[in-house]
């Protein structure tokens, strides 16, 4: 097994800047592409796992650092910021609840749709789209509503 290489203190500073991007919220790809690295060696460096746990860590603070923010916001009496702090941290108290009610209940049935496609296709084969818009020469077509029976 061969021993790992080491870093040269100009490969040090290039990973510390990388990270420092990631951690504000630039991507990997851009934050590579910054500190002059070529995709394949940031595909390459992706499968060192230890290069994977300073990125995740890069990124948890990122995270780590919108929580202080909005922790911040609320603090100061930010109402949106406030609200959810509470709705994610006390959401067994502070829940979002809406109550939607329902007055109506209205069902199509597929023949009348069905019915209707087949109605519009003509009137376009017959008279072109100037038919279906509004002016057009044809007069409105009428259409029924039916109850559906329990409703």
């Amino acid at each position: 097994m061969s021993e790992p290489k080491q870093m040269t203190d100009r490969e040090i500073v290039e990973l510390e800047l990388f990270l420092e991007d990631l951690r504000c919220g630039v991507g990997p790809l851009n934050a590579a592409i910054a500190r002059g690295w070529s995709p394949a060696k940031l595909r390459r460096l992706e499968k060192d796992t230890e290069f994977q746990e300073l990125v995740a860590v890069s990124r948890e603070r990122r995270l780590e650092s919108y929580e202080q923010t909005l922790h911040e916001m609320a603090q100061g009496g930010h109402f949106k910021a406030l609200q959810m702090v509470l709705f994610n941290e006390r959401s067994e108290k502070w829940k979002d609840v809406r109550h939607i009610q329902m007055t109506q209940n209205n069902q199509l049935e597929i023949g009348v749709v069905v019915s209707v496609k087949q109605s519009v296709l003509e009137l376009l084969r017959e008279n072109g789209v100037q038919s279906l818009q509004s002016g057009g020469a044809l007069d409105p077509i009428d259409v029924e509503s039916h109850e559906v029976a329990g409703s």
